[in-house]
């Protein structure tokens, strides 16, 4: 009888790394993979007072995390929200800030399309603040050299209209309430619009000082494969080798460093329900009634045949 030594080898293909600070802030500590294409996945990782931390998923992993997901805040602390980016397409999320200014790609075409909005304009010691009124373009020639100069027309808060260079020393401040997040959320969407199907998760917590939080989810991922070759001894009577390869491919989009990783051959049952995506129910419509009275209603008296007249009471029955 042969006798065998056996030897199990385990290779990792990382495919996608993420920003160093997302991977520090809540790494993967355990890993458990099916054949049936889906993995479990924890993470653990601390946070401090109110801070948040975020997950980058693809939409096809997003549908099987929000039906699995558990967020725990292990030392006292709460989970207040998850947050995840819209299936929306980009220009439609785009379109729904409803700034004009969105398409716009140089300073002067934004300010043009920011008209009537209250901004700040400060070049060298010189501010002015006001209304944008318009943004002009003009030549200017100096000897030899002709240049494009933009010029801000601003209506100040005493009536006075003031014009101002728009120089590549100028400052520009929006002071509406609420427009520089616009702004903020405008470059989100042009910068995430460079990813390649990322779906972001941040997860919100509040509580006080250092606390430990614990995520765990269900995601899809490639069926892990198994390979296997013999070594027969080079003389008689020395054992064989039977050797083992688990090729596992991480498209997570996290590198797996130090985790706890377990390859199950069984296949449970899965299936995938789509709830990243927006639904909404059909609803009946009522018509409003087209005609209307437009008189108090009234009704005829009672005719009594001959001389005779009615008496008694009226009662209300109901």
């Amino acid at each position: 009888m042969n006798c065998f030594r056996i030897y199990v080898v385990l290779t990792l293909v990382s495919s996608v790394c993420l920003p160093q600070e997302i991977a520090d802030k809540l790494p993967i500590k355990r890993v458990v993979l099916y054949k049936n294409g889906v993995g479990y996945f924890e993470h653990t990782g601390k946070t401090k007072n109110n801070d948040s931390v975020t997950i980058p998923f693809t939409s096809g992993q997003l549908n099987d995390v929000l039906k699995s997901l558990t967020v725990l805040d292990m030392n006292g602390g709460k989970i207040t929200g998850v947050t995840y980016g819209s299936a929306a397409p980009i220009d439609r999320q785009i379109g729904e800030l409803r700034l004009p200014a969105a398409e716009k790609n140089s300073l002067s075409e934004f300010l043009s399309g920011m008209r009537g909005t209250r901004i700040e304009v400060r070049s060298g010691t010189t501010v002015v603040t006001g209304r944008l009124l318009s943004v002009e373009r003009k030549t200017r020639v100096t000897g030899t050299t002709t240049v494009e100069v933009d010029y801000l027309s601003l209506m100040t808060d005493s009536g006075e209209l003031r014009t101002t260079e728009l120089s590549p020393a100028s400052s520009v401040k929006l002071l509406e309430a609420g427009l520089p997040g616009k702004v903020n959320r405008l470059l989100d969407l042009v910068s995430s619009g460079r990813e390649a199907d990322v779906r972001r998760m941040v997860i919100s917590t509040s509580g006080t000082g250092e606390r430990s939080v614990f995520v765990s989810y269900i995601s899809e991922v490639p069926v892990w494969k198994s390979t296997y070759r013999i070594v027969m001894g080079a003389k008689p009577g020395q054992p064989a080798l039977l050797q083992g390869w688990a090729i596992v491919d991480n498209t997570v989009g996290q590198d797996w460093n130090a985790v706890d990783l377990s390859l199950i051959a069984g296949a449970p049952q899965s299936f995938i329900q789509n709830l990243s995506q927006p639904y909404f129910s059909r609803r009946p419509v009522v018509a409003l009634p087209t005609a209307m009275n437009s008189a108090p209603q009234t009704y005829e008296p009672t005719l009594i045949a001959g001389g005779a007249r009615v008496a008694g009471m009226v009662y209300d029955a109901s």
